[in-house]
């Protein structure tokens, strides 16, 4: 009688391997959706805090150049202030579109209810940020000098 020569795997071998890479599949997949999720949402965050940055350097320098939107000016903020600092007249909204990476038709509103955030939809990208007086007062803005 002649050995046979054992080649190759069982198939409860064979169905080991795949239960083990199944369960580490089912570990690994929620752990990078969980991981993308929190991706967007700093992304979204930092798109909030940059959009919010440029309006205020928009607001702090639109007295400064007359071929600005005079329009936007008055409708935010307060005329004849006496100690000569800029007032908002109350929270201030500016909603943007992100394309690219830029923002672009900035729009200014008053509107207490609105809510910072991002909104992805097959038209783009709108950004949503508040600009309170504190944003104003506390922006620094460092020279060239």
């Amino acid at each position: 009688m002649q050995k046979r020569s054992k080649k190759g795997f069982t198939l409860a071998e064979l169905l080991i391997v795949v239960a083990i890479i199944a369960v580490l599949v089912a570990i690994a997949v929620p752990l990078f959706v969980s991981g993308l999720s929190k991706a967007q949402k700093a992304a979204d965050d930092a798109n909030v805090r940059s959009l919010r940055a440029a309006a205020c350097v928009y607001l702090l320098t639109v007295e400064d150049d007359p071929s600005k939107n005079d329009d936007v000016y008055s409708s935010v903020f307060e005329k004849g202030t006496t100690d000569g600092l800029l007032k908002l007249k109350a929270n201030v909204v500016v909603t943007a579109t992100l394309t690219d990476g830029n923002f672009a038709n900035l729009t200014f509103k008053i509107d207490s209810t609105a809510k910072e955030g991002v909104t992805t939809t097959t038209s783009g990208t709108t950004v949503t940020a508040k600009i309170t007086q504190t944003d104003l007062s506390s922006a620094k803005f460092e020279t060239g000098e």
